[in-house]
Formats: C-alpha cells, sequence, structure tokens
C-alpha cells in the first residue's frame, strides 16, 4: 500500500537502509571477489603449501534490493499454520539464519587473509635469522604441518563462532538490543502517527517556517491522537506481525552482527594466529628444537651429501699424506 511504503522510506531514511548503502556493499563484495582470484592465483605460485588449505569460499552474493518486509510476509504466510497464531513459533529463527548466512564466507575470507599475512611474515623472519637457504628450507619444511594445524584451528574457530550465531538460540544481555528496538518502534510509530495525521488534516496549528522551535511533533496533540483508530492504519494483524518482526531482525543482526566481529578478531585472529599461546608465531621456540630428535636436527643442521663425500675424500687424503710423511720420515 502506498501509506506502508511513505512510512516505511521515512524509516528507512532514518535508520540509514538506504540504496546507497547496498551500492557500496556491492562495489566492496565485487572488490573482495576479484582480490580473492589473485590472491588465490599468488599463493599457488609463492605459498604452494598453503593451497591445499583454504577451502574455497562461496561467492558471497550482493543484498537483494527487493523490499525486506514482502520477503518476511512471504515466509511468514509459508510458516504459519491453520490455528489462530498469526506467526509461527520459529519463524524468527528461519528469518535469521537466512539474513546471516553469508557471515562464514566473509568472515572465511578475513582470516584467510591473516593466516597469508602471519605464513609470509614467518618466511620473511627465517629469511632474516637464517640466511643459508638450504637451512631455512630445511626448517621450514620440518614445521609444515604444525603451522597447517595451526592456521586450521583458526579456520574451525571461525567456523564454529558462525554456526553458534546461526543455529543458537537467539540471545544477548546487551542493552543495545533493548534500546535500538524501543527506538525503532518509537520511530515507526511516530512516521505513521504524522502520516495519518496529515492526511485527516487535523492539525491544530499552522507550521510557521521561521519558527526554529516548531516542528511537526509538537503539532500533535492528544485531541488529535485520540481521532486516529486502528482502522485508519488500514493494517492487518499480519502485517503488524511482519511491522515487529522487521525491527526485531533489524534490531538482532545490528547487535549480533557487532558481537560476531569481536568474537572473529578476539578468537580466531588474536588468540589463535597472533597473540595466543596457540598461535604459529609461538612455535619455533627452544622447547620445540629441544624435542627434536637426533634424526631431525640431521636433516636440519646436518651436511649435505655433497659435502659428506667431500669430507670423507678429504679424510682419506690426510690419512694418505700422513702415512707418507711417516715413511719419508723413516729414512
Amino acid at each position: 500500500m502506498e501509506d506502508e511504503e511513505e512510512v516505511n522510506s521515512a524509516f528507512a531514511e532514518e535508520y540509514g537502509e538506504k540504496e546507497q548503502t547496498d551500492h557500496e556493499l556491492d562495489t566492496l563484495l565485487s572488490s573482495i571477489e576479484s582480490r580473492f582470484k589473485v590472491e588465490k592465483a599468488v599463493l599457488k605460485k609463492q605459498l604452494p603449501e598453503l593451497d591445499a588449505l583454504f577451502i574455497p569460499v562461496a561467492k558471497v552474493s550482493p543484498p537483494d534490493h527487493g523490499n525486506i518486509k514482502h520477503w518476511i510476509k512471504r515466509e511468514v504466510r509459508e510458516t504459519r499454520s491453520y490455528s489462530l497464531e498469526v506467526v509461527g513459533p520459529d519463524i524468527l529463527s528461519l528469518l535469521w539464519k537466512e539474513q546471516a548466512e553469508k557471515w562464514l564466507g566473509i568472515s572465511t575470507a578475513f582470516i584467510n587473509d591473516i593466516i597469508v599475512l602471519v605464513h609470509r611474515f614467518i618466511h620473511g623472519l627465517l629469511g632474516e635469522v637464517c640466511p643459508d637457504k638450504r637451512t631455512r628450507n630445511s626448517i621450514l619444511l620440518l614445521i609444515k604441518d604444525d603451522l597447517l594445524a595451526k592456521y586450521q584451528d583458526a579456520i574451525k574457530m571461525v567456523a564454529f563462532l558462525f554456526t553458534v550465531e546461526q543455529n543458537g538460540t537467539l540471545l544477548t544481555e546487551n542493552h543495545y538490543f533493548g534500546e535500538t528496538l524501543r527506538k525503532v518502534r518509537e520511530q515507526r510509530s511516530r512516521e505513521a502517527t504524522i502520516y495519518e495525521l496529515k492526511k485527516l488534516s487535523v492539525r491544530g496549528n499552522v507550521l510557521d517556517k521561521n519558527d526554529k522551535h516548531m516542528n511537526e511533533e509538537n503539532l500533535i496533540r492528544e485531541s488529535d491522537l485520540s481521532k486516529l483508530s486502528p482502522e485508519r492504519t488500514n493494517k492487518s494483524n499480519l502485517e503488524h506481525a511482519v511491522d515487529d518482526l522487521h525491527d526485531i531482525l533489524y534490531c538482532y543482526y545490528k547487535t549480533a552482527r557487532k558481537r560476531f566481529v569481536d568474537a572473529v578478531l578476539m578468537q580466531a585472529m588474536d588468540w589463535y594466529l597472533l597473540k595466543g599461546s596457540p598461535s604459529p608465531l609461538h612455535l619455533f621456540t627452544s622447547s620445540y628444537v629441544a624435542d627434536l630428535t637426533p634424526e631431525q636436527l640431521e636433516k636440519v643442521a646436518g651436511e649435505d651429501i655433497a659435502s659428506k663425500n667431500r669430507r670423507g675424500e678429504l679424510k682419506k687424503e690426510i690419512h694418505a699424506l700422513e702415512a707418507a710423511k711417516d715413511v719419508i720420515s723413516g729414512f
């Protein structure tokens, strides 16, 4: 209905749900996808050991520019039963799962980038402290499996956090959710009331454009509000339920997104890859070297076969020369 579209338009302008934001997100997703393709090609050439680690990330499609309330209404109609209930008990969870489904691809691509940075740092650091290429490659080969296991733990943590957010119970103790929901509902009610008052021409005053202290809210009187009946809003029980679901989903999405981003940063990135005890940066330590077997140490710091053969030949020559010296000194 045109009435509802005007109220929703005002609501969207207030809370930033604009087409421009969607366009910016489209551009961001396209850049991520193109960069991932380039990065994947570079990895195969420069860091082939990481190629098998990264599971191909599903393409993150741009957001649907259609009316989200139409989608919610369709989902509600498909899930409701023949009882008096307007909304089924599981509809909010179903809506939430679909809204958050892109988080896994975005967060996995992010943690993959961090893994590449960490792995390149380890390569660069070994190049500084160990100039000998053969020894450096032997060290990398030695710690390769342990490094990949630690990278895999970070990827699994991202998947775990996403599974909890998408499939777990919708819960939050963050007061931000309640405050935002209250503001959203007040805003929707205010916009709907102002629109109805304009349509009924029941404003008791004329808006003075030169009066900075006057606005449309000042013109709403209690007597005006009493003239608005529920029928005047032209909304069915289903439409009221859709509005309520939209507001709850909108507020919970903002709250859960902040929580999920913080969890990925603190746990998957900082703890598992950078500063925590499971970090690959804490792998090659003195205790790690102390636990190596003699065979492993030989592979890392021992001489190559050519050097060993040359050393054996030199020892034979030395023995031959010493024997010759003894013979000569006997005359």
